[in-house]
């Protein structure tokens, strides 16, 4: 993966979700152990999906193998791959795992589907569904429909430590999400003081 420049004053979609999800109870040594190795699976998926492979060690390599499971019956054609996105006049930033091209267009036109690797244990549906919405407005607000279509679907693969096939969660884009997430983004800047350092028009 490449390293992300980030500008001063941006803030990362996972940064404006914090709020939402505290884990100041975890342990430091046991979050940056899961930190890591969800970078390893990450950076395993996107080799694999370029066509090249990357050695896991024995705790990350049923995570990989729970991803195949779920992408070798799939034909991936990628549209965006580890991409970090950024919308210039809210100073937010997200990275993308994967935007794929949809095979076959759904009732709605769709063209495209958002799709979102996790490798924690627990779900979180709602918190998911704000991110992909997120996302969706980042893909929207860099392409503008030129070189790709913003997805109206969200896929969040929940990979499994046991190797078996993951849990897939689904979720549809709806217009009234992205209100809660303009307001998570202001309540997030309230109170970590950057409202008065970060001049954006919530409207």
């Amino acid at each position: 993966m490449d390293n992300d420049l980030i500008p001063h004053g941006y803030t990362r979609v996972s940064e404006i979700l914090s709020i939402f999800q505290s884990y100041a109870h975890v342990p430091k040594q046991k979050l940056k152990a899961a930190q890591e190795l969800g970078t390893d699976i990450h950076e395993a998926i996107e080799l694999y999906l370029k066509g090249d492979w990357m050695p896991l060690d024995a705790k990350r390599s049923p995570y990989f193998e729970s991803f195949l499971h779920w992408a070798r019956e799939k034909t991936l054609k990628p549209v965006l791959l580890e991409k970090r996105l950024f919308d210039h006049d809210l100073k937010i930033t997200g990275r993308i795992d994967l935007l794929l091209e949809a095979n076959d267009k759904t009732e709605h036109g769709d063209s495209t589907t958002l799709i979102d690797f996790k490798t924690g244990s627990w779900a979180h549906p709602e918190i998911w569904r704000l991110q992909g919405t997120f996302y969706r407005h980042l893909i929207e607000t860099t392409y503008k429909g030129d070189f790709c279509d913003a997805p109206n679907k969200f896929l969040f693969i929940q990979l499994m430590r046991a190797g078996t096939p993951p849990i897939i969660h689904e979720f549809d884009y709806r217009e009234s999400d992205w209100e809660v997430c303009k307001a998570a983004l202001h309540c997030h800047r309230y109170f970590s003081d950057l409202t008065l350092n970060v001049g954006v028009n919530y409207s």
